[in-house]
């Protein structure tokens, strides 16, 4: 089974019992309070209708699509990418996140290291590596 999000829109399907509806924020079916992995366990086949569209940033700034590109959100509300303006930002370009300054992820980095330190000491750092990277989305 895909990897389903709050938002998704599944169909589980058992003989002649037909379930379809949005995933809710706790990743389940609303109306059924259960989960598709739950469903599939009982036998039901579960599959993805639609995903769910990430929304869009209000923020104006700079941002990196899923695709690799870069766009530029303006006061105005306009999106603008290789000398073009849109209205909005392509859904297969999505989901799209903010890029910042360095001096201003190093600052965060350093303030999470501080927090794991100050918690759990020097030996708590190896075992936070991964959750750092994760958070602030370095790939190795």
């Amino acid at each position: 089974m895909k990897t389903l999000s709050e938002g998704d829109l599944i169909e589980a399907t058992l003989g002649d019992t037909v379930l379809r509806g949005r995933l809710n924020r706790f990743e389940q079916m609303p109306g059924v309070g259960r989960t598709p992995a739950s469903l599939d366990l009982d036998g039901y086949r579960v599959r993805l209708i639609e995903k769910a569209v990430p929304a869009l940033p209000t923020e104006p700034g700079f941002y990196l699509d899923d695709l690799g590109y870069c766009w530029s959100l303006e006061r105005e509300g306009n999106w603008r990418w290789g000398g073009e303006t849109y209205d909005t930002v392509p859904a297969h370009h999505l989901p799209i996140q903010k890029l910042e300054p360095v001096a201003d992820t190093a600052k965060k980095v350093l303030e999470r290291v501080e927090l794991i330190l100050s918690a759990g000491g020097i030996h708590a750092l190896p075992n936070a590596f991964g959750g750092l990277a994760k958070e602030f989305g370095i790939q190795s």
